[in-house]
């Protein structure tokens, strides 16, 4: 979470959106089609958020969740 462009979000939210991660990222693709889908995301936000795992998975290696952090460098 990158600090210098905002206020911080608040600790208990980012803890939620941790272990949200974690959840899904320990599903397969499709339970976590469905957990996403029974938590109201719509068709775009699913394949958004599944995108963005996979992609981030196979870039860095690990998905920054409630219990993983991931520092990434950009000149």
């Amino acid at each position: 979470f990158w600090k210098g462009d905002q206020l911080g979000r608040p600790l208990e939210l980012g803890r939620a959106l941790g272990a949200f991660l974690r959840e899904i990222g320990s599903l397969t693709p499709e339970e976590a089609h469905a957990r996403l889908t029974s938590a109201g995301l719509d068709e775009l936000a699913v394949s958004n958020l599944l995108a963005y795992r996979k992609e981030q998975r196979e870039t860095a290696g690990h998905v920054p969740d409630d219990r993983t952090i991931v520092v990434e460098r950009f000149r």
